[in-house]
């Protein structure tokens, strides 16, 4: 019985969806393994974490970002790694990854971090993955250190 779709053709959107996901969202995107090692680290958080994919390509994710555990985020990672996707929501975290906020309005402190809502959700490809999406939110919000 057919449903009406088109045939997809697969090899076309690996390659768009891995050109999208390095050089074409407007949002950081990274992905661990089930050790929380990263596996993929896209070009917009390299600029705006001034971390480099190489440098962090292989790093468990708890050394590299060690804020994460005692600000309780670990265990989001905990559920997602269970099946649970998770959402880090601004309005009450602040932020997923501390980093700069390059585009804050004139005035704001200089030590403001970006804004950012992330959802944390499992993928299963052969093994199972997180994928983290933390996009930017508006500048008019400001966390401050």
């Amino acid at each position: 019985m057919s449903t009406g779709r088109i045939a997809p053709p697969w090899p076309y959107i690996a390659d768009a969806l891995a050109e999208w996901f390095d050089t074409l969202s407007a949002g950081g995107i990274f992905m661990t393994d089930a050790d929380l090692r990263v596996q993929a680290w896209n070009r917009w958080l390299e600029v705006n974490t001034g971390r480099p994919a190489s440098a962090v390509i292989g790093q468990p994710l708890f050394v590299l970002f060690p804020e994460l555990a005692p600000r309780g985020l670990d265990q989001f990672y905990r559920d997602a790694l269970a099946g649970i996707p998770r959402v880090v929501a601004q309005g009450f975290h602040g932020y997923l990854l501390a980093m700069p906020d390059h585009h804050a309005h004139a005035g704001t402190p200089a030590r403001t971090l970006m804004p950012q809502t992330a959802r944390i959700s499992p993928v299963r490809v052969n093994r199972l993955y997180l994928i983290v999406v933390c996009p930017r939110v508006g500048s008019q919000y400001g966390i401050f250190v």
